[in-house]
Formats: C-alpha cells, sequence, structure tokens
C-alpha cells in the first residue's frame, strides 16, 4: 500500500520550504530586525537550513540528511521545526525515500507550529509509512491521531486493521473492519469480507466467520462467493451432522456446489443424516451437470443406497403425517416436516415445521432453520426471513447465511 501526499499537502509544503529558503547565507550573517507576525526563526538555524539548501544539488543524499539533522538538532521554535520536516519530506519525495518522508512527516506533526494546517492528512500519511515500513504499533497510533483530527479517509481503519494483524491480534483487527464498514459513504470492496473472513478464522471465531459471510453474500451474491462464505464457516466450525447437511444444502440452493466431490459429500450428509431423497436428487443433478460421473463407483453406491432410503422416508413420512395432528408434542410433525423436505415437498413440509414449532418439546432452531429453507425454496422471502430470524444458539450461524442468499 502507498501513500501519497495529496495537493494541498504539497502547496503547504512548498509554502514552508520556500519561505525557508529565503534566506541566504550572506543575510544570515546580519541580524534580521524585529518581525511583527510570521515565521519565528533564528539566525543560526537559518544559516544551518542555508546549508542544507546548498546541499541539494552539489553534494550527496547522505550529507543533505546531515546537514538536515544539524538544522534539527538547532531547532528551538516551532516554526523552525516545521521547516526542517517540510524541507526533507520535499527533498525525500522525488527519491521515494520512504523512511526521509516519514521523518519529515512526524517533524511537521511534532513542531507544534502554527503554520500547520493539515495534521490529519499528514497523520494519515505518517501511518501509511510506518505501515509500509513495517512499524505497526506506529502505524496504529498514527492512524488513530488521523482519526481523532477528523479524517475521513477510510485507510485509517484498513491500515490500523492490517497493522493489528501484523501484531497478531486479529480480534482488534476485526473491529478496524467493523469501522471500516461503518463509514458512511464508503463502497465496500470483496477483499475487505475476505480478509475479514480470514482474520475471524485466525482468532477462532466461526460465528464471526458466519457473520461476516452472511454480509459478504448480501453485498456481492454470486455463486462463487457463495460457496466463499460458506466454506470458510463450515471449515472454521468444523461441522459435521445435521448443521453439515443444512450448509451443504445452502451451497446447492446458492448453485455453488463445485465438481464431484461437493456433490458426494453432500449427499454422504444427506443420507447419514435421514435425507435419502435430498441424497439421490443431488446426485442425479450431478449426472445432468457433468459434475458427477455416470462410470463413477462411488457415486453408483449412493445413488442406489439414497434411492432405497428415499423410498423409505416416503412411507413414512406419510405415516408420521396423518399421526401429527394428534400427538402430544411437536416431534412427530417434526420428523413428518424432515421427511418431506428431503423429498422436495416444501409447501408439506412448511406445514408440518410450523405444526412441529406450535406443538413444541422439540428443537425449535433446527425447525426454525429448516422452515425458513423451505419458504426460501417456495419464494416465500419475507417468512422466511422471520424464520431465520427466530434461530439462536449454536444454528445461528448457518441462519445468518442462509437468510443472506435468501433475500
Amino acid at each position: 500500500m502507498r501513500f501519497r501526499i495529496s495537493e494541498p499537502v504539497r502547496f503547504a509544503l512548498a509554502l514552508a520550504v520556500l519561505t525557508a529558503a529565503t534566506a541566504s547565507p550572506a543575510l544570515a550573517k546580519k541580524k534580521a530586525p524585529p518581525v511583527a507576525s510570521g515565521p519565528r526563526v533564528s539566525l543560526g538555524f537559518r544559516q544551518a537550513m542555508a546549508e542544507a539548501q546548498a546541499a541539494v544539488d552539489t553534494a550527496t543524499p547522505a550529507v543533505l540528511r546531515q546537514r538536515l539533522n544539524a538544522a534539527a538538532e538547532i531547532a528551538r521554535a516551532p516554526d523552525e521545526k516545521y521547516y526542517v520536516g517540510a524541507f526533507r519530506f520535499k527533498q525525500a519525495e522525488p527519491r521515494n525515500d520512504r523512511a526521509e518522508m516519514r521523518k519529515g512527516a512526524n517533524e511537521m506533526l511534532q513542531s507544534g507550529s502554527a503554520l500547520l494546517r493539515n495534521e490529519a492528512e499528514l497523520a494519515l500519511l505518517s501511518g501509511g509509512l510506518a505501515f509500509e515500513l513495517n512499524d505497526p504499533q506506529e502505524a496504529i497510533t498514527r492512524m488513530a491521531q488521523a482519526d481523532r483530527l477528523g479524517s475521513n479517509d477510510v485507510s485509517r481503519f484498513l491500515v490500523s486493521a492490517e497493522s493489528y494483524a501484523r501484531l497478531r491480534k486479529p480480534a482488534d483487527a476485526l473491529a478496524m473492519f467493523e469501522k471500516t464498514m461503518a463509514q458512511s459513504g464508503t463502497q465496500p470492496q470483496e477483499s475487505w469480507f475476505l480478509r475479514a473472513m480470514s482474520l475471524a478464522n485466525a482468532a477462532k471465531q466461526p460465528e464471526t466467520v458466519a457473520r461476516w459471510g452472511a454480509d459478504f453474500i448480501r453485498a456481492f451474491k454470486t455463486p462463487e462467493n457463495v460457496r466463499t462464505a460458506a466454506v470458510n464457516y463450515r471449515d472454521s466450525a468444523k461441522l459435521s451432522g445435521a448443521a453439515l447437511l443444512d450448509l451443504s444444502r445452502l451451497l446447492a440452493d446458492g448453485k455453488a456446489l463445485a465438481g464431484e466431490r461437493d456433490h458426494l459429500e453432500f449427499a454422504a450428509a444427506a443420507s447419514a443424516n435421514g435425507a435419502g431423497g435430498e441424497a439421490k436428487s443431488i446426485i442425479e443433478q450431478g449426472y445432468v451437470s457433468g459434475y458427477v460421473s455416470r462410470q463413477g463407483v462411488a457415486a453408483k453406491a449412493s445413488l442406489a443406497s439414497a434411492t432405497a432410503k428415499s423410498l423409505a422416508e416416503r412411507r413414512a413420512a406419510t405415516t408420521a403425517e396423518k399421526a401429527a395432528n394428534s400427538a402430544v408434542d411437536g416431534k412427530t410433525a417434526l420428523s413428518a416436516a424432515n421427511a418431506w423436505l428431503s423429498v422436495g415437498d416444501n409447501a408439506k413440509a412448511a406445514t408440518l415445521f410450523r405444526l412441529a414449532l406450535a406443538k413444541g418439546k422439540i428443537d425449535g432452531d433446527l425447525a426454525n432453520l429448516r422452515l425458513g429453507i423451505a419458504l426460501t425454496r417456495l419464494g416465500q422471502k419475507n417468512d422466511a426471513a422471520l424464520s431465520f430470524a427466530s434461530v439462536t444458539g449454536p444454528t445461528r450461524p448457518i441462519a445468518l447465511l442462509w437468510a443472506a442468499l435468501a433475500r
């Protein structure tokens, strides 16, 4: 990340340097008359700056640095300190000497001179240079200073985030990304979401990975981004069982399954969790799309097993549906709802999920999540959003991802 100084700051620097250089060595030997207003510099300082000016065209950068450092040593007045910094920055910028540019910017910032009119921008520049020079703690300090001074440049948060990351403080880095997103008028970038998910993973915060993933889907909904968000959460949370099945459903509905492995893994998760109908359907879809080879032994075995399970599930669902209304709790209705969801009858599934929730004594979060999935597939987005919003506890991250997809 390279930082460039803006034209207003460049003008202020040029003005300061021009004023500092007006005293020639000859004039510096005479005592200047008192000035009622304007910059206050001593004769000794004028002489030192004149010698630095003379070194610009005739000496090496190292000699120029020595003479500027000598001027800095005798600089006492705020204006003198500001002039040293301004002159140092002006001479270092064409050579792209980032260390000298940073030093000059800091000399101006620390001068206390009334000539300083661009503190927020200089602090931003200094922080950026500190980051480039691998001084993350100083970068954070300067970016915080820029923020206090009223900077609206979003890089104050982005550089701070990456600086905290370098210091291995992912939670603090994530807090800076939160501020980045809250920045009024800022257009989010895809890279910000990806970086935030990476930092949340490093911080071992799978729920935060899911939250950023959901925001990513809402902001940039493409099959590839749905896959990125879902897989990041899946791997961070190390999902298995019913949770893995519901996340695999998200990938399928988001058209984000990629390759034979994804299809077979979905089929395995479905078969293992009472959803043989979906296992059968996903293998068949893989055949049609070409993702799954019809000659593959694993796919054939998975399809045969899933077909048998699907028939059994449908029979069980029909029986459970008949008994659901008279059951003392919602367990029978939930079992039937899960089966109908698996075989693709989303309308029946939604009715039975609602009945299960009304009767109670079930896993309400799971029922609401799957009710939301059924409603999403039926195109009832508003009702689906209400169901996903009702999910709390361990299932909530998957509900967040589904809610983002359903919008």
